[in-house]
């Protein structure tokens, strides 16, 4: 029994000791986001890109209503092989359509692979500025708040202002 129990001892010193020197701080990427100012740069050119795509989606969304209630207003009046012509580039339309969006909209789509190539540099920079502070600050972890696994933090620990400044430092809107 007293073996078991100097074991315990020990165990726990050691515990105690290794955990001694880990310092654990957190960032909000939430406020990344709204307050980075490359990734509010690249955003707002991701949201023009988006944009763009809406609007030619809409187009041909229009064109293809145009076309059903064009045919829909003369279909009487149509021989059978020009209606099934009009039908064919209706649905020929229809399907170009939906291809479009599932192409460019879709998982794994245009505006999924554009979002993470544009923001890819800021990925980079952001876990460089990460390394920098844990080592300048001695953290041993870094935890992310927004990702929604922390139950609580002390705000203490935030280290978020001083990624902020580290990554806008030299942007013009910078602190």
């Amino acid at each position: 029994m007293k073996k078991v129990l100097l074991a315990t001892l020990i165990l726990l010193f050691f515990a105690t000791a290794v955990f001694a020197d880990v310092k654990i701080g957190f960032i909000d990427s939430n406020r990344l986001e709204n307050e980075y100012n490359e990734y509010k740069t690249v955003k707002s050119e991701f949201d023009r890109l988006v944009s763009a795509w809406q609007d030619s989606a809409q187009a041909m969304e229009d064109e293809i209503t145009n076309l059903q209630q064009e045919y829909q207003t003369q279909h009487y009046m149509l021989s059978d092989e020009k209606k099934q012509e009009t039908e064919k580039i209706i649905q020929d339309k229809l399907t170009a359509y939906q291809n479009f969006r599932l192409n460019t909209f879709g998982t794994g789509g245009l505006a999924e692979k554009k979002y993470a190539e544009m923001t890819a540099p800021l990925l980079e920079n952001i876990q460089t500025a990460l390394e920098e502070i844990a080592e300048e600050y001695g953290y041993t972890l870094i935890l992310d708040r927004s990702s929604g696994s922390i139950g609580y933090i002390d705000e203490s620990l935030d280290v978020t202002d001083i990624l902020l400044e580290k990554l806008n430092k030299g942007t013009e809107s910078g602190k």
